[in-house]
């Protein structure tokens, strides 16, 4: 991959999904459990006159675990998809300020040096790097126009 918005969109991607992953093995896993020790235990601690005699199984409660597990992966997929489609918008428009400063670059020549590069919507990280270009442009024009005089 050599964009930098494809590279940023797949780090923004692989992390929703990773987390999204994480929560949904917490999710399942404490819902597993807590679905074995209230289904194998003969009275609830909440009420003390409840009794339940073998309401679920283990093997129901691993049914209803998993098919829970299979259910939030499939729900995964579309919420990847919005994330990975939000995150490469994110990445576009952070990237934004660099495609116009790179196209008001290739638009110099010799008699337009002096002209300072532009930009409306700077940003901090930008703005020194916008500063530093302008006073190149600058110190490049004072020499072309040195060379001219000659």
């Amino acid at each position: 991959m050599k964009s930098l918005r494809s590279r940023l969109t797949l780090w923004y991607g692989l992390g929703f999904v990773v987390v999204a992953a994480a929560f949904i093995y917490l999710l399942h896993s404490t819902l597993e459990s807590q679905l074995l020790e209230k289904a194998c235990s003969k009275i609830y601690p909440d009420l003390p006159d409840w009794k339940l005699h073998d309401s679920l199984t283990e093997a129901e409660v691993q049914q209803i675990s998993d098919d829970l597990l299979k259910s939030a992966f499939l729900l995964l997929i579309p919420v990847v998809a919005v994330a990975v489609a939000g995150g490469y918008w994110l990445a576009r428009q952070s990237l934004r300020p660099i495609a116009s400063v790179n196209r008001q670059l290739q638009a110099k020549n010799p008699g337009n040096l002096g002209e300072p590069i532009s930009l409306p919507e700077i940003d901090d990280e930008f703005r020194d790097l916008v500063r530093q270009l302008n006073h190149l442009l600058v110190r490049l024009d004072d020499s072309f126009n040195e060379l001219n005089h000659y």
